[in-house]
């Protein structure tokens, strides 16, 4: 059995050869994904350092695997996921904040959701359309926590602003009257 010394040097040697350009074998990847459900948060994290610049398809696995990691690991793993550039992971961190009734999970997500300057507002906005109960109250605080400014180019680009009572919950009257003029 290797150590977690060596398993990390491992990685520390993928994520060089992935720099450098190279291709790892599926063999590497699937050494990589075996490592993720481990225990140690110390690999955890070094897995989703090397699985996040790997290629899209790699992401999609990443992200079905999630359900099957440890609560800690899926708290480790979110900040990695919320740096990456797909469409479908943050979907998929999305879909997440709306469904999760755990609370120290959906912190996390606002968190990191609110923080990304990838462009979330229209897959908000989407999820927004159909959010009631806890999803609704969700959705909120990350458009909260991403604060006005964020949020207002989007808005002010729309012909009409839709689900405009939520805003005007969120950022309050005066600052969607603001955008409507």
């Amino acid at each position: 059995m290797r150590s977690v010394e060596a398993h990390l040097d491992q990685l520390e040697r993928f994520h060089l050869a992935i720099t450098y350009g190279a291709k790892l074998p599926a063999e590497d990847v699937d050494y990589i994904f075996k490592l993720l459900r481990t225990n140690d948060l110390e690999l955890v994290r070094g897995c989703a350092f090397v699985l996040i610049q790997l290629p899209k398809f790699y992401l999609l696995r990443f992200i079905k695997e999630f359900p099957f990691l440890s609560y800690k690991a899926k708290k480790t793993v979110i900040p990695y996921l919320a740096t990456t550039t797909s469409v479908d992971v943050f979907s998929f961190l999305l879909d997440l904040l709306v469904t999760t009734k755990n609370k120290d999970l959906i912190q996390l997500l606002v968190i990191c959701l609110a923080g990304s300057d990838y462009m979330i507002f229209p897959l908000i906005l989407k999820r927004l359309a159909f959010a009631k109960g806890s999803s609704l109250v969700n959705l909120e605080l990350l458009l909260s926590r991403m604060g006005f400014e964020k949020c207002e180019l989007y808005l002010a680009a729309l012909p009409y602003i839709p689900q405009e009572p939520i805003f005007r919950r969120v950022f309050g009257d005066m600052l969607i009257d603001r955008v409507k003029r």
